[in-house]
């Protein structure tokens, strides 16, 4: 008796939470219902990261209104995805449910992402060596893999030749692990040890010399734009929501996840349409340390951009939605590297607009068959 009693609550909790959830949608009280259901459920598991973001976009307020926060936080990463981050990038306390809901966010970024660039490219972008392997005329500089003792000698003639070299992690995203080595006077046996012991296994890059144009926007980082080529069926290739990104203060990368600025970028004209923001929600309508206007700018040589990026997209037709960091060189534009998981904060956070609708209208996605083989990970489920 006591079996079924609790099978029967068991069922009529569910049907009560998909009730909710339905319903939170443009129900203030199914949504303060469903809400608390999910604080209680997710908050003692979450606690630690949650506090951490709320200690970043959000701390000073009042008690009452960080639980409110927090409560919406864990309503929005449950409904459309969003990392406690990204609820503050994409300014979700601002939008009601139309707009949240047209916001890419990272949980359900990847289902694009897996269905567009098939034949494995989603994961085969994570090694940056196979990444320059298949992109090598590209790249147009030199670079080295190295993955164990017996690559010394490799890694001595590389450091001698170039002398300033860049170290990354194969598997590096977010510019972690990317360092500028001035390897001049060095023991490199010492440093090689160092590095194999740290990464076991890693890039030398020679460094890029970006041209005095991209420069001007910040020198100590090499600043890039991200461009994502993508082919229609009718074998039209557009630009879809490039942006720049730039360095500050001493910074080598101009990583967003390492403190560097965004700022969108006409895919047309190759001029920066918004005032730079970075990942903290701070706005530059100047870059803080060279004072260059950020809306407005006009990077060189757009149209190679085009040319470039069409080039990139034809090389392997199944990777048909990737990431291009490219910077700008006394020898042209240049591929930094591929990212098959690109995220989409720096093509939705400046314009402080959502691009789901577009992007499955560009790719057709209410005609994908089977989408279901294309979700990471299955929607957990509020019993």
């Amino acid at each position: 008796m006591k079996k079924k009693l609790r099978r029967l609550l068991k069922k009529i909790k569910i049907k009560r939470n998909k009730f909710l959830r339905r319903h939170s949608y443009n129900n203030v009280l199914a949504k303060k219902w469903y809400s608390n259901i999910l604080y209680e459920r997710y908050y003692p598991r979450h606690k630690d990261r949650i506090l951490k973001t709320i200690d970043i976009y959000y701390k000073n307020h009042t008690p009452k209104e960080i639980e409110k926060c927090i409560k919406d936080m864990i309503y929005s990463k449950h409904i459309y995805g969003a990392t406690y981050a990204e609820y503050f990038m994409f300014r979700f306390m601002e939008k009601k449910h139309r707009e949240r809901s047209n916001f890419i966010c990272n949980k359900y970024r990847h289902r694009y992402l897996l269905y567009l660039n098939q034949d494995d490219f989603y994961h085969r972008f994570t090694d940056k060596y196979e990444t320059y392997l298949l992109y090598k005329k590209y790249y147009k500089r030199d670079l080295i893999f190295i993955n164990s003792a017996n690559d010394f000698e490799k890694f001595e003639n590389f450091c001698n030749k170039y002398k300033v070299v860049v170290k990354k992690p194969v598997d590096a995203s977010l510019g972690k692990g990317i360092e500028l080595l001035n390897t001049k006077g060095m023991d490199l046996k010492v440093l090689f040890n160092d590095l194999l012991k740290e990464h076991q296994k890693f890039i030398l890059e020679e460094k890029i010399k970006q041209s005095h144009i991209m420069a001007e926007l910040h020198p100590e980082s090499v600043n890039t734009i991200r461009v994502i080529p993508f082919m229609k069926n009718d074998g039209t290739i557009i630009i879809h929501y490039p942006f720049l990104k730039i360095g500050q203060n001493e910074s080598f990368v101009d990583n967003g996840g390492a403190g560097g600025i965004l700022a969108s970028i006409d895919a047309e004209t190759g001029i920066i349409i918004s005032d730079g923001m970075d990942e903290k929600l701070n706005t530059y309508k100047k870059h803080p340390n060279t004072k260059t206007k950020i809306k407005g700018f006009r990077l060189p040589d757009w149209e190679e951009v085009k040319k470039l990026a069409s080039k990139l997209v034809k090389e392997n037709p199944s990777a048909r939605y990737v990431g291009w960091d490219l910077a700008h060189t006394t020898r042209g534009w240049v591929v930094v590297e591929g990212n098959g998981k690109t995220m989409f904060v720096g093509q939705q956070m400046p314009l402080n607009k959502g691009i789901k609708k577009e992007l499955e209208e560009l790719i057709d996605w209410k005609n994908v068959p089977d989408k279901e083989k294309y979700k990471r990970k299955k929607t957990v489920k509020i019993k």
